[in-house]
């Protein structure tokens, strides 16, 4: 049986007006406290997007970290086409309105359809609602983990 990765969406303040930034982040390993895995996620602005992969990353740590927020398992045998079907995720171009929020939580529902362990919420604004639980947890000292 293959070994099974907890998948979540991280969530990272940006500043100013800016929207929080949410990515994908599998767990290879969680020691000294510091969650460790690949991290997929958007790159840009709302005038051209690019989906960034890194491969393993410590990323629960920076400052700008808020928390997390749980939505399923991956086996590491499918890591490999789980990445595709995320790299493949549609990207809008030129919408203000879209960013790296909508396309983490199609991601999501498009893994969860091709019949990987992840549950999506059922809406948008239901993820929402979950990273600003998952941010609330963080800022009360809580591991949103």
């Amino acid at each position: 049986m293959a070994t099974e990765y907890r998948v979540y969406v991280g969530r990272f303040e940006r500043g100013g007006d800016l929207p929080p930034h949410w990515e994908i982040c599998i767990r290879y390993s969680k020691e000294t406290g510091r969650s460790q895995g690949p991290v997929w996620h958007l790159k840009g602005s709302w005038h051209g997007w690019r989906v960034e992969i890194i491969e393993n990353t410590f990323y629960s740590k920076p400052q700008a970290w808020t928390g997390c927020h749980f939505v399923g398992t991956i086996a590491a045998n499918r890591i490999p086409a789980a990445r595709q079907v995320v790299e493949e995720t549609p990207i809008v171009a030129n919408d203000p309105n879209w960013n790296c929020q909508n396309w983490v939580y199609t991601a999501l529902r498009r893994l969860e359809a091709r019949g990987y362990n992840i549950k999506a919420p059922v809406s948008f604004a239901k993820l929402t609602e979950d990273m600003a639980e998952a941010k609330r947890l963080w800022d009360s000292g809580e591991d949103s983990d």
